[in-house]
Parts: C-alpha cells; sequence; structure tokens
C-alpha cells in the first residue's frame, strides 16, 4: 500500500501534536514558533505561512511535521512525528525530504528534534550543532541543520 503526502490543515496537524507529540505540554502550541536557530527568539516569524504536511497511508494519518520561514533567513522543521507502528519505515525521512523542498531562498534549514528521532533527521543530512539539553518538558533535544 502506498504513502501519499500532502499538504494539511493547522486544525489537522494540532489534533495529532497535541494528542501524540506534546500531550503534557501546559503552554498553548502555536501554528509558528517564535524560536530562531540555537535558541534567541522573534515574534517577526509570525509573518510567515506555515507548512503544514500530512503522510497518510490508506485514509489514517500516521505522520506529520510542519515549516516555516524564520525572520534570520532560515528555515525551521518543527513537529515531527510519526504514528508509532509505522516508525522504522521510512516515513519521517520522507517527511523531512519533502520539507527541505519547501525552504526556497532560505540560507539553511533546521530543526530541534528529541534525542530519540535524531537518527531520523542523521539519515536525511542534518549535521548536530549543539549539545543535547533538556527542553520545558524534560526532553533532551538539539540543535542540527541541513
Amino acid at each position: 500500500m502506498s504513502i501519499i503526502l500532502k499538504e494539511i490543515s493547522w486544525d489537522s496537524i494540532y489534533k495529532v501534536w497535541r494528542k501524540n507529540l506534546w500531550p503534557n505540554r501546559n503552554i498553548y502550541i502555536k501554528s509558528i514558533s517564535t524560536r530562531l536557530y540555537l535558541g534567541e527568539t522573534d515574534e517577526k516569524n509570525s509573518i510567515y505561512n506555515p507548512i503544514f504536511l500530512g503522510c497518510y497511508k490508506a485514509d489514517k494519518l500516521i505522520g506529520v511535521n510542519s515549516s516555516h520561514k524564520c525572520s534570520d533567513g532560515s528555515y525551521r522543521s518543527r513537529g515531527l512525528w510519526v504514528d508509532p507502528e509505522h516508525r522504522g519505515e521510512g516515513i519521517g525521512q520522507t517527511i523531512l525530504r519533502q520539507t527541505l523542498e519547501f525552504k526556497g531562498n532560505s540560507t539553511f534549514v533546521w530543526s530541534y528534534p528529541r534525542q530519540s528521532s535524531w537518527s531520523t533527521f542523521e539519515n536525511v543530512g542534518f549535521s548536530l550543532t549543539s549539545d543535547w539539553i533538556p527542553d520545558d518538558d524534560g526532553i533532551l533535544r538539539a540543535y542540527c541543520r541541513f
């Protein structure tokens, strides 16, 4: 059975993020992040339109990711999640490769993945650029770029 990768709505990705990726997050999850590469923040990121990708197998949403331009000229990949039943099938790599296609004239693409998903980013060609540090939820994350 083939997979279909397509743009989805904010509402669709939000439901997946809230239930599966950040179920215990106490702060409101926004459609776009103010975070810049290596930790600074800038509200100007909100002027850009995010892209939400969904990966479907049959009619089931099995993977998601979001991406958007940042005010510093970079492009962020955010919120990669793959259904545990489909991990190890290359779904995350497929979604990340498609995300890279949206970078336009951005200087580079970056992300802030969990340590548990690092191999997916590394297999696509991302390089680790920081130490692993606990985020607000206590999950180890590090910055990386493509």
